[in-house]
């Protein structure tokens, strides 16, 4: 059975939701997500826990890297019709 999802299933977690976590001795940790909603909880083994969070970490680098880009559009876009209004005439 290692090695092997034993579920599969959706899960959205957003901001505000409850994350706790509870240490299962030295192998593993249960994680609990809970919102509005019944309470979502799965385990992580010691090895599996390790790859989600080095995945997790470079899907925030990754993210970060698109706010940024977004924000600078977004302020080019704001600079570009800013100019324009300022150029009609009256």
């Amino acid at each position: 059975m290692y090695g092997t999802l034993v579920v599969n299933s959706w899960v959205g977690i957003h901001e505000g939701c409850d994350i706790t976590y509870s240490v299962n001795g030295s192998d593993g940790v249960y994680v609990v997500v809970s919102g509005k909603a019944m309470p979502f909880e799965f385990f992580f083994d010691c090895e599996a826990l390790r790859e989600f969070l080095a995945q997790g970490g470079k899907a925030l680098a990754e993210m970060d890297v698109m706010a940024e880009r977004e924000a600078t559009e977004w302020e080019s876009r704001q600079q570009a019709g800013s100019g324009q209004a300022a150029e009609r005439p009256a």
